[in-house]
Formats: structure tokens, C-alpha cells, sequence
């Protein structure tokens, strides 16, 4: 859970994964919150990292390695250092 940008308090869950990130409800004060754009986008740079180098994997296994540590990371830097700002 993340605290509301609006409230404060630990209202906003991103578990499961909501269908428009841009746009999250808090469930204590019905407010909208989003993470930024800009955070978003630093943040998905481990994806592209991980396709890239999926690309260069000599065998499906380190492909497959490559996007399960990007995944990871991206999340990783999503849940613990993209705010959630006032939408």
C-alpha cells in the first residue's frame, strides 16, 4: 500500500496491477492519484534493457533470464521510488 498524496494515509494498493496506471483511486478518500510520467518512463528503461540484450541471449534460458531481471527492477523502481502525485 501507498500513502495518498490527497489523505495520506496507506490507501492506494498497485496489487494487483491497475488497468490505467496514469489514474488510481484511494480507497480511503476516492481521490485520484497517478505516477508521473517522467518516473514512469526512467522506470521502464530496465524493459528496454532486458529486450535489448534478450536479443543478444545465446539460448532461450539467459533470454529469459534477461527479462525476469528486467521485470523485476522496473518494479522494483516503481514501487519503491516513483511517487504518487495529485491527479
Amino acid at each position: 500500500m501507498m500513502a495518498c498524496p490527497h489523505c495520506g494515509r496507506p490507501a492506494v494498493s498497485l496489487l494487483p496491477v491497475p488497468s490505467n496506471p496514469l489514474r488510481i483511486a484511494c480507497q480511503a478518500c476516492g481521490r485520484h492519484a497517478a505516477i508521473g510520467w517522467l518516473c514512469l518512463t526512467f522506470a521502464s528503461l530496465p524493459m528496454v534493457v532486458a529486450a535489448c540484450a534478450s536479443l543478444l541471449a545465446p539460448n532461450v534460458m539467459s533470454a529469459a533470464l534477461c527479462w525476469i531481471v528486467g521485470l523485476a527492477s522496473s518494479s522494483a523502481l516503481i514501487y519503491g521510488f516513483a511517487p504518487l502525485v495529485k491527479r
